[in-house]
């Protein structure tokens, strides 16, 4: 079971939902999003202490690199964790916390810990 704070699970939620809807809007100075100018997302690079974390598109997987291991889960997999974390972060009060539902083997893929360095690259086409 992983542990971590109110951000540090913002931070995965905010992977997951990159990943999960596989484009971003611009927005105006005023951070209004501008629904006529979308960028499709390429690949989104994670770069941990222990190596790079790649995720790519196939139709609807997503592929999961880490060195030499290659791995592919739904898209709508992806699409069910985020709004189950965002449920759950919006409702938390504690500092610190588990979540029971939240599939560990999902968060383990797409991040070895919470609580490091990490820097996300999204690519776009």
């Amino acid at each position: 079971m992983i542990t971590g704070n109110k951000g540090e699970w913002s931070e995965i939620y905010t992977l997951l939902k990159v990943i999960s809807d596989k484009k971003l809007f611009a927005g105006d100075s005023n951070l209004n999003k501008i629904e006529s100018l979308i960028f499709p997302i390429i690949r989104v690079l994670r770069d941990e202490t222990n190596g790079t974390f790649e995720f790519s598109y196939d139709n609807d997987l997503v592929i999961i690199k880490n060195g030499k291991e290659k791995i592919k889960i739904s898209l709508l997999e992806f699409q069910k964790q985020a709004f189950f974390l965002l449920t759950k972060l919006k409702k938390k009060q504690t500092r610190l916390f588990q979540f029971q539902r939240l599939k560990a083997s999902l968060i383990l893929l797409i991040a070895n810990q919470l609580k490091q360095n990490q820097q996300l690259k999204v690519i776009l086409e």
